[in-house]
């Protein structure tokens, strides 16, 4: 609102200083005159062009008539005077006064074929700037001309990744230049992008990945021809598709969690032990943790008995001497599944808790920690944990690994 108030004041200042420039060509014209003369027009038809370039049509107008009268009053024989020695005379004033009306109307109408394009490319540039993928467009050499808001709103808010790169960078000379775990897929871009340039491919199209120091993301890059007279041009999109690529991975963790189900309740075998150690199997494989166990509970008796654990434990535990039974009074953070009847969630194992009593010497190191209680009729009768998970453990992880032990 401001720019276009600034814009308007501006605008109506040109404008009184346009009227003022057939004065200004009578000053001039009156300083030279003997110089000039009988060039009666010198200075007006110039004053008269800018006056409609700068004023528009109505002041081109108003401009031709004030630069007329004046020429015909001082200038014209016989001087302050209207009356004509000639017709001569009369031409030169008609031919003024319609060179300074085709003035005015040329100009007019190149001002508003300069306005209607300045909308259109404000309209186009707002546009852009409203998406949400972000676009640069590139000249015939690969070199950024243009981009939209997400775009440059993406390169300040991370610096140094993927695509932290705006006008005059020449985005093909970067992508084979990059370096990094993410970088794979640079070189194939880059000779996509001079495909798309010189016409041998009408688009180009990757997914790729760009993970930044907190989260994962990816991107869908799509590079197409823009479409002109002129010299060769391309759009390079690249559109945010991390909810896509995380729905597509719990479609398919959900798809192995069913088949896993499947597998488990059709396991044919006779021997429980064997059982259990493939169903902990299947629960590290989909939590994607690296250690887990299965400790059955007795409640009479209030003790944990070890029923299965993980090939990882044993890799990490240097304990000499391994405890295969425990007492509920006397564990730690991980008895309280039992305790509290529901599942314990700790994604910062090493930060200090008030329910942890600590390890013995070669424990296995922990990072992430889930554990649940297994429910047979209301009754707790074991309680199964995972572990160093590389991400966070969700809730997602709790109902997969509670179906999973359910289903044993």
């Amino acid at each position: 609102m401001d720019h276009d108030m600034t814009t308007r004041n501006r605008n109506e200042r040109l404008r009184w200083c346009a009227v003022l420039l057939p004065f200004i060509a009578f000053f001039l014209q009156w300083m030279f005159w003997e110089t000039i003369k009988p060039y009666n027009w010198f200075f007006f038809f110039p004053a008269v062009f800018l006056s409609s370039w700068l004023g528009g049509l109505i002041v081109g107008l108003i401009s031709t008539g004030i630069s007329a009268v004046i020429v015909w009053w001082y200038f014209i024989p016989p001087i302050n005077s209207f009356t004509l020695e000639s017709p001569t005379h009369l031409f030169s004033i008609l031919m003024f006064m319609v060179m300074g009306v085709l003035f005015s109307l040329s100009n007019d109408r190149q001002r508003k074929t300069s306005e209607k394009e300045r909308k259109a490319s404000n309209f186009f540039s707002a546009t852009v700037d409203a998406l949400s993928a972000h676009i640069a467009i590139l000249d015939e050499t690969g070199l950024i001309v243009s981009v939209n808001r997400a775009w440059r709103d993406f390169a300040k808010d991370n610096s140094g990744l993927c695509i932290n790169l705006c006008e005059g960078v020449n985005y093909i000379a970067a992508c084979e230049a990059a370096l990094g775990k993410d970088s794979e897929e640079a070189a194939p871009v880059a000779a996509g992008i001079r495909a798309v340039i010189s016409g041998q491919m009408s688009n180009y199209q990757l997914q790729y990945p760009c993970h930044g120091p907190n989260d994962k993301r990816w991107f869908n890059l799509k590079v197409t021809r823009v479409q002109g007279d002129g010299q060769a041009r391309v759009a390079v999109a690249h559109e945010n598709i991390t909810e896509l690529k995380l729905s597509e991975q719990q479609l398919r963790l959900n798809e192995q969690r069913l088949e896993s189900l499947v597998k488990i309740s059709q396991y044919q075998t006779e021997d429980v032990q064997e059982l259990l150690d493939f169903a902990l199997e299947k629960a590290l494989s989909l939590s994607g943790s690296a250690i887990g166990y299965v400790y059955h509970y007795d409640d009479q008796s209030e003790q944990f008995t070890l029923d299965a654990y993980s090939t990882g434990v044993m890799k990490e535990c240097t304990i000499s001497e391994v405890k295969y039974r425990y007492e509920l009074s006397k564990t730690g953070i991980w008895g309280d599944a039992v305790r509290q009847r529901r599942p314990i969630m700790l994604n910062d194992f090493q930060a200090a808790h008030p329910l942890k009593k600590g390890f013995p010497e070669g424990h296995a190191v922990l990072y992430r920690y889930l554990t649940i209680p297994v429910f047979s009729n209301d009754r707790i009768v074991g309680v199964a944990a995972v572990a160093n998970k590389k991400s966070d453990y969700d809730q997602t992880d709790i109902l997969q690994l509670t179906l999973l032990m359910a289903a044993v």
